[in-house]
């Protein structure tokens, strides 16, 4: 059920404590598969590039599945009406196999930009494996997510997947450094408003009839180019 009238204003509380963040990742990992993806990356330049557009006032991420059946994540701006903002399809894919330690300045050109028809592909392909009732994914506010943006030497915002004990999913995020290495000692945020019920009105991203016929419109489009 969608919960209707709550605004976001951009100054949601979204910090946790680095110990509840090790009980959310260890959960998690008990229950998940040996070959399980347990979390990846966006650069700093994308998460700003969402949040920098005018109306938002945080952003939402949506649980995706690539080509390959790996579990990912698709970010996009969300406005103070909980909506998500499509107009500009500035949506942007997690890297779920970043390079890590030894290398220079790596994160900052890890630029992820995907079309609104591969991003409602991705959460598509998730929500047919992840079955009715489960979640879409949340809503972090600008201001915490900004926060650990601006830590010194940030470059970049690395994702955990987690739950709680009730068996819960949940998102931590953290900063991570030009190399990809995790800071720690930084700021972490989760308590993510969570879709369902905090969701935006139905579109390609979060429901499968209008992923469908967007792609049916996206075909017929092709097909008419061709003729």
């Amino acid at each position: 059920m969608r919960i209707t009238g709550q605004k976001f204003d951009g100054m949601e509380n979204h910090s946790i404590t680095r110990a509840a963040v090790n009980v959310f990742v260890d959960n998690y990992r008990k229950t998940a598969a040996p070959d399980a993806i347990f979390g990846g990356l966006f650069s700093k330049k994308d998460v700003l590039s969402v949040l920098d557009q005018s109306d938002a006032v945080g952003m939402r991420y949506y649980y995706a599945l690539n080509s390959q059946n790996e579990e990912m994540l698709v970010l996009c701006g969300t406005d103070e009406n909980r909506n998500d903002i499509l107009d500009n399809h500035l949506l942007k894919a997690a890297v779920i196999h970043p390079p890590m330690d030894g290398q220079k300045a790596i994160i900052a050109d890890l630029q992820q930009p995907v079309s609104l028809a591969a991003a409602g592909e991705k959460t598509y392909r998730y929500r047919r494996s992840a079955g009715l009732g489960a979640l879409k994914g949340g809503f972090f506010g600008e201001m915490a997510v900004r926060k650990i943006l601006a830590q010194r030497e940030c470059e970049g915002l690395r994702y955990y997947f987690g739950r709680e004990e009730n068996g819960r999913r949940v998102i931590i995020l953290l900063g991570i450094d030009a190399k990809g290495n995790d800071m720690l000692e930084g700021v972490y945020a989760e308590y993510s408003f969570p879709c369902p019920p905090f969701c935006a009105e139905k579109n390609p991203l979060n429901n499968d009839r209008l992923f469908l016929q967007s792609t049916q419109a996206n075909v017929t489009e092709v097909a008419s180019d061709i003729v």
